[in-house]
């Protein structure tokens, strides 16, 4: 069982609620029995610092690490350890996406500070993660954190309540940064020193018993469902752990696959693109940035045959996105290629530019294509789904696709 640290003024309540406790402890005066745990208050300091310095502690921890040794983008946990000082653990966050299960050994006698929705802003990221000044940054942190929403966290099994008091911001904090950084949207090239600001739900757990742990943590993070299971072993110094993490695995991705789907014509998108007759296409409908699954065009559940045709086309539309643009201007509705169209000026050099034939036999380097969630039918027996695809050397992507008829044929 875990226990919230009770003030004086909720001791009442706490006794009424858990029946039976010992009386409130500090970090510093007791560790709680094996099994459980103590979560700081939200204003409680730990080793000098707030829950909000400590927030700014773990974001420089967190982006000191290029994307080779993330524990951020490590599956395993085998990397918790890494750039770990002083008397708190961080637990990384997962920036893999989906589900994924860690197993990290930390040394007994320290805290572990749990990340659960937080995001950050920076002078260095474009927008909407983007500020000039504290001022800027504040507003921006919390704003973003304000998107995450459907946050849940147990701990051995237990559901920790009330997370709301936890959410904090950070003071402005200088982040250094390497080349090959996690940053979002940053070029891998650019390393230096930019000012932040965190923002989001945390919490800190003194220094737990030897033993073994699990912290499961949800939210959902710009429309996206990420849970990150923490196996926390406890350790005295000089003791192995009960089971050691695996090596550093790489999910395996979906085989790449050829781009097979019969191509459009250059003839067939000139007379698309001829048909605007130089009236402006409105901007293609779709869901906005940051939203909740509850946004989505909504629809009948679709069966897992019909789930199997949405992961196809992804492959097929990936696949052919990077060597045959006409074979992936087969898998665009008309609408979308009216869109995209460029200006009247520039249409005879791109339609010169479709008809230079593709490397043959050429495949797109292999991605991860996670299952595909939130699958429903649409209007016009179209198909949408929420489908995650990972590039090699980049984050993992949450699109919602939806299909025409002659997706689906291709799929």
């Amino acid at each position: 069982m875990f226990r919230l640290r009770p003030s004086f003024v909720l001791l009442a309540v706490v006794l009424i609620l858990f029946g039976g406790l010992a009386s409130p402890t500090t970090a510093q005066e007791a560790t709680p029995p094996a099994g459980e745990v103590t979560i700081l208050e939200p204003d409680e300091e730990y080793a000098g610092a707030t829950l909000g310095e400590w927030m700014a502690r773990w974001w420089q921890w967190t982006f000191s690490f290029s994307k080779d040794t993330s524990p951020s983008l490590d599956a395993t946990g085998v990397l918790c350890g890494s750039g770990q000082s002083g008397p708190v653990f961080f637990l990384p966050v997962n920036y893999l996406g989906g589900h994924i299960t860690r197993t990290c050994i930390v040394p007994a006698g320290m805290a572990i500070y749990v990340p659960v929705g937080e995001a950050n802003c920076s002078t260095i990221e474009p927008p909407p993660f983007y500020g000039r000044n504290e001022k800027e940054l504040q507003a921006c942190a919390t704003a973003v954190a304000d998107t995450i929403t459907d946050v849940t966290v147990s701990i051995n099994g237990e559901p920790v309540p009330d997370l709301e008091p936890y959410r904090v911001s950070s003071p402005l904090f200088p982040l250094t940064f390497p080349a090959n950084h996690v940053f979002f949207e940053v070029p891998p090239e650019v390393s230096g020193v930019a000012l932040a600001v965190g923002a989001g739900i945390s919490f800190i757990i003194a220094p737990p018993a030897p033993g073994e742990y699990e912290i499961v943590v949800s939210a959902v993070l710009g429309g996206v469902q990420v849970t990150t299971t923490h196996r926390v072993q406890v350790i005295k110094p000089g003791e192995e752990p009960a089971a050691a993490p695996p090596a550093p695995s790489v999910a395996s991705p979906v085989a790449a696959v050829p781009c097979s789907v019969e191509p459009r014509s250059v003839a067939e998108v000139e007379a698309i693109w001829a048909s605007l007759d130089g009236s402006p296409v409105a901007p293609q409908e779709g869901p906005p940035p940051f939203i909740s699954v509850t946004d989505l065009p909504q629809g009948e559940p679709v069966d897992p045959d019909t789930i199997a045709v949405v992961e196809s086309v992804v492959q097929q539309l990936w696949a052919c996105s990077r060597t045959d643009t006409l074979r992936a201007f087969a898998l665009y509705t008309d609408d979308l290629l009216r869109v995209i169209a460029p200006p009247e000026a520039e249409r005879d050099m791109a339609l010169s530019g479709l008809e230079v034939t593709p490397a043959p036999d050429e495949l797109t380097p292999a991605v991860t294509v996670s299952g595909a969630r939130e699958a429903r039918l649409l209007s016009a027996g179209r198909v949408g789904a929420l489908v995650t695809v990972t590039p090699p050397d980049g984050f993992p992507m949450e699109i919602f696709m939806c299909s025409s008829s002659r997706q689906m044929d291709a799929g």
